[in-house]
């Protein structure tokens, strides 16, 4: 459309007019084409920049704020979908070089990055993160027990519900993410001490490493 109605200059972000005449000209086009951004630029972004320089007309700067945004969006696309693959394919196995505890702990710092960049509607559940995290660490048996115990607890709960009189508030649900990462961290600083591996003062827990035994 810009260049049809010869506008291009008007989006065009490096464009000064210098004459009286194209001065003239260049403001009767930012007019125009602020009404036609009024008109159709739908999303949220671009309502808030037509409302910012509603005074001004300026349609050069709505655009050149759009395109600001775009390229900043297209960039956080691509971490997202970074940070997705590393949640939903990463495991704890040998190629992880530090501690349970340091992987589980970048599990985490991924997934918060994750729910910072991503939409609400876009963002993993509770119940998700949980499922994610026991998948991930589902190699190493000593963790992977912390999510097998809780399900059997619960099917063992379900069981005597309304049966038995002894437990007046049997559990029946199971652990909710909060409850299942602090249990699962626990586990870890026994694994990695029944493992001896070593970490250093002050050192990265990440990259600790373990002692022969």
């Amino acid at each position: 459309m810009v260049h049809a109605q010869d506008l291009a200059h008007v989006i065009d972000k490096d464009y000064i007019p210098m004459t009286p005449d194209d001065i003239a000209l260049f403001h009767l086009q930012q007019d125009y084409l602020y009404q036609v951004f009024q008109k159709i630029l739908a999303t949220d972004k671009g309502k808030e920049l037509v409302a910012k320089y509603t005074k001004q007309c300026d349609a050069q700067q709505i655009y050149r704020n759009l395109l600001a945004h775009s390229q900043i969006s297209a960039a956080a696309d691509v971490e997202l979908e970074a940070l997705d693959n590393f949640l939903q394919n990463s495991r704890l196995d040998g190629t992880w070089k530090g501690t349970t505890a340091g992987y589980v702990a970048h599990w985490q710092t991924q997934m918060h990055a994750h729910d910072e960049l991503a939409e609400e509607a876009d963002r993993h559940t509770d119940s998700t993160k949980k499922r994610m995290l026991a998948h991930a660490v589902a190699g190493i048996p000593d963790l992977a027990s912390i999510r097998d115990t809780d399900e059997v607890f619960l099917a063992m709960a379900s069981n005597v519900v309304g049966t038995s009189s002894d437990s007046p508030h049997p559990r029946t649900t199971c652990m909710n993410y909060e409850q299942y990462t602090a249990a699962l961290a626990a586990a870890c600083v026994r694994y990695d001490t029944k493992h001896h591996t070593i970490c250093p003062p002050h050192s990265n827990p990440y990259h600790c490493q373990r002692t022969c035994t």
